[in-house]
């Protein structure tokens, strides 16, 4: 991240790398490098005062950043749950409603089959009645 900001002393340019260090470099604004020794202690103080302040604006912002960008994680994370639950209860019925028509195709099924051994065993016996006669 490359955050430019303009005070009175000239530019300041920040660099904030992996969070581990951040640098600063004063420039004027014509672009010459002032030198420490033309700095008078007021200057160099002003400059510190204006570095710590930078700084502390600048983790501010990054903390409001990283505040609204775990927001939006968790906003899409929600979103994509709510998703996946009403997907899911949306399976369920489905799968209810072939359970339920499978439960009663198999009781149907089962009342088929105890009619058909009815007609096996009736049949078996007038065979038995038929044989015994002849």
């Amino acid at each position: 991240m490359l955050r430019s900001l303009r005070c009175s002393t000239g530019w300041k340019r920040l660099t904030h790398g992996t969070g581990t260090a951040t640098t600063f470099t004063a420039t004027t604004t014509a672009g010459s490098t002032p030198k420490a020794s033309n700095l008078s202690s007021t200057a160099n103080s002003e400059i510190g005062h204006l570095i710590s302040e930078m700084s502390s604006h600048v983790h501010n912002i990054c903390a409001v950043l990283n505040e609204a960008a775990l927001e939006e994680i968790l906003y899409q994370f929600e979103e994509k749950l709510q998703a996946e639950r009403e997907e899911a209860a949306r399976k369920q019925e489905e799968l209810q409603a072939q359970l339920q028509a499978q439960q009663a195709a198999l009781e149907e099924n089962q009342s088929l089959l105890r009619q058909a051994q009815e007609e096996v065993k009736g049949m078996h016996t007038k065979f038995e009645e038929t044989n015994a006669l002849l």
